[in-house]
């Protein structure tokens, strides 16, 4: 019964899933999901890429192309001169569109927005994601709400720029804004520990293996350094995301001297399964106890309050049997467990498709 019941509350996530399809079956995230967007002109067009305000980016048959109306145009369609809107992510190939739209009448013509880790910092200029975003006096430097000189950045700070494209192709900083220490908070979770070994390109912490990319953030306190200056027994803070296939791959990790909270686990995720005396989250299962304090917001409930598609907060310690032994859960969201979710299509059929791993079914009135 009770599965049946959150089965009709998840219906209504469906009225939002299906904003997201479209032709060739394509599904794209949130503006809040990509590394850069600007407007421009198009200044050159090849059959796979386009370049807009000095930057080049890759065009894919997932980029999604629409017109000023918002319907959906073949890159084929577009023209040198045209002045378009691109949303667009790092990758291993630099920057790939994800969304392209013309615009007829521009408002902010040369305007960029990017969020990302800064990888250098000189006199009058930072470069993130590999663009160089220059300063005067003008520009607004901000740390959360609080305004801050251009001096107090470091290395690796997480920051979202926003910027003008100049006459003289470069672009001049607008406002300049950490975004705190977890950087664009999509990270899944986070733990920290000792490296118990170390490959060429993944370590592994608490027993799990995380997978580090060209992107994967490695700091000594205030100093980037590179993935081969870490080894087994350095303790170190790991941020993670999780992969399609399961998989976890590293954004950030930070050694750490200290040391002292070994073992410690946050996550942020859907409950996938519950049993009698766990729950599994992002693919991780964890194990409650009597001691386990289980919140709706600020309000004590009981474990068996909990439902699968809950979105959750867990906390958790790794056990000596290498299991994860909560010791906080607090559900979030409204009670009625409402939700949005946004992802690729894994797999459909009659009456049901699937998600980011969770199942959404469908009826008459969706």
């Amino acid at each position: 019964m009770k599965q049946a019941n959150h089965k009709l509350k998840l219906i209504a996530a469906i009225l939002t899933l299906l904003i997201f399809t479209f032709s060739a079956s394509t599904v794209f995230a949130d503006d809040d999901n990509y590394d850069v967007e600007t407007n421009g002109e198009i200044t050159a067009l090849s059959d796979s890429s386009l370049e807009v305000n000095g930057l080049s980016f890759l065009v894919t048959g997932e980029t999604m192309i629409k017109n000023n109306h918002g319907d959906p145009i073949n890159f084929s369609d577009l023209n040198i001169g045209d002045v378009v809107e691109v949303k667009a992510n790092v990758t291993d190939a630099g920057f790939t569109a994800s969304k392209i739209k013309l615009e007829d009448e521009p408002e902010h013509n040369g305007q960029l927005e990017t969020k990302g880790y800064i990888e250098s910092l000189g006199d009058d200029f930072l470069i993130v994601n590999g663009i160089t975003l220059y300063v005067d006096d003008q520009t607004v430097v901000k740390d959360g709400d609080n305004h801050i000189s251009f001096g107090d950045l470091s290395e690796g700070d997480f920051v979202e720029v926003k910027a003008h494209y100049m006459d003289d192709g470069t672009f001049l900083s607008n406002e300049i804004k950490i975004e705190g220490e977890h950087g664009s908070g999509d990270d899944d979770f986070e733990t920290e520990g000792y490296i118990e070994s170390i490959g060429d390109s993944s370590l592994t912490v608490n027993g799990m293996l995380f997978v580090v990319d060209e992107n994967t953030l490695i700091k000594d306190h205030d100093t980037i350094i590179p993935f081969e200056n870490l080894s087994e027994g350095d303790y170190v803070e790991v941020h993670a995301v999780v992969l399609t296939d399961t998989s976890y791959l590293a954004t950030k990790i930070e050694l750490d001297d200290e040391g002292g909270h070994d073992g410690n686990f946050e996550t942020e995720g859907f409950i996938e399964s519950l049993g009698d005396s766990s729950l599994v989250v992002n693919g991780i299962t964890f194990y409650v106890d009597e001691n386990t304090v289980i919140k709706d917001h600020d309000n004590p409930i009981a474990f068996e309050d909990l439902i699968v598609g809950d979105f959750v907060e867990v906390k958790a310690q790794l056990q000596s049997d290498s299991t994860f032994l909560a010791t906080e859960i607090e559900r979030e969201g409204d009670h009625d467990n409402n939700f949005e979710i946004e992802g690729y299509i894994e797999s459909k059929d009659s009456s049901s498709l699937v998600v980011s791993g969770i199942t959404f079914f469908v009826n008459d009135q969706t």
